[in-house]
């Protein structure tokens, strides 16, 4: 329950390469931070390029609390390291609409998050 002090993984579930799962223990009043993909995509410097995304999943036992999670994505203007031309607003404009036309049928998933939470509209 809630009130259960004793470490457990509080229904985080993660992945190796292989596609073996594993369940960490946590305190109870655990913060846990997982980086994904786009921290090793579009994060300047070579540290980057070393970063792995944390392959996750969560798994909500009976009568069990509700998780908090936020995906923070980089600014519209953001650059890719690896093509400087391309920017973050521009490349997921496009990978929307992809997903838009093809559903289902797209290989990627364009990630978490609505587009219109993270446009701003600039009016000059």
């Amino acid at each position: 329950n809630d009130n259960d002090s004793t470490p457990s993984s509080r229904g985080l579930v993660l992945f190796d390469d292989e596609g073996n799962t594993w369940e960490p223990t946590l305190p109870s009043d655990a913060v846990v931070i997982l980086l994904g993909q786009g921290a090793s995509t579009w994060a300047p410097g070579a540290a980057a390029s070393n970063l792995k995304p944390a392959l996750h999943s969560m798994r909500v036992p009976a009568g069990g609390r509700a998780w908090y999670g936020r995906m923070i994505l980089p600014h519209r203007a953001t650059t890719l390291p690896s093509a400087p031309d391309v920017t973050f607003g521009a490349w997921r404009d496009g990978a929307h609409a992809l997903f838009q036309r093809h559903g289902d049928n797209v290989e990627d998933t364009v990630g978490c998050g609505s587009v219109s939470a993270t446009t701003t509209t600039t009016t000059t």
